[in-house]
């Protein structure tokens, strides 16, 4: 239970929430009516909105794994792969879901953008394998590549053929 100031008629008003989500008003209403609700329906508006962004990119989305081929081997040396992996991992809003780096570089990463996600790999010397998952878009896939292409150097971009 807490207390809550109105704006107006009502000044005080005794607002309960309880374990399983129940909620009860007592002592005036001014509040719940002129704070709480317009509050909670406008999270809601914003919530619903970004579903429906989401919804619209699941149709456009990135089905064709990419190769990123730097000019140096800037996979090299795997005492580095932890700093190469930190380095993709602070693309902004995005998270590392998680990682392998003994040998080679594994990672799932998320695109909180749009909910992207995607798996890369570094299984060569100077390449990074880019697989994207269902929902990843153009667009998501274009933030990644240049992300990537600021942190470790110039690159062509190759469609993955599965080989090499």
């Amino acid at each position: 239970a807490g207390q809550a100031q109105g704006n107006g008629t009502d000044t005080t008003c005794m607002l309960t929430v309880t374990r399983d989500c129940r909620f009860s008003a007592s002592r005036g209403t001014g509040v719940l009516f002129d704070v709480v609700l317009p509050r909670a329906a406008d999270l809601a508006a914003g919530r619903a909105e970004k579903l429906r962004a989401i919804a619209r990119t699941a149709k456009r989305r990135r089905s064709d794994s990419l190769i990123v081929r730097f000019k140096e081997h800037v996979f090299a040396d795997p005492d580095k792969n932890s700093a190469r992996i930190d380095a993709i991992g602070s693309m902004p809003h995005t998270a590392l879901v998680d990682h392998f780096s003994e040998m080679f570089i594994h990672i799932s990463l998320i695109d909180y953008d749009d909910c992207s996600t995607y798996d890369i790999m570094a299984l060569a010397n100077d390449k990074l394998t880019i697989i994207p998952a269902f929902s990843a878009t153009d667009a998501s896939m274009s933030r990644l590549v240049n992300h990537v292409m600021e942190k470790f150097g110039d690159a062509t971009i190759e469609r993955y053929d599965g080989g090499s």
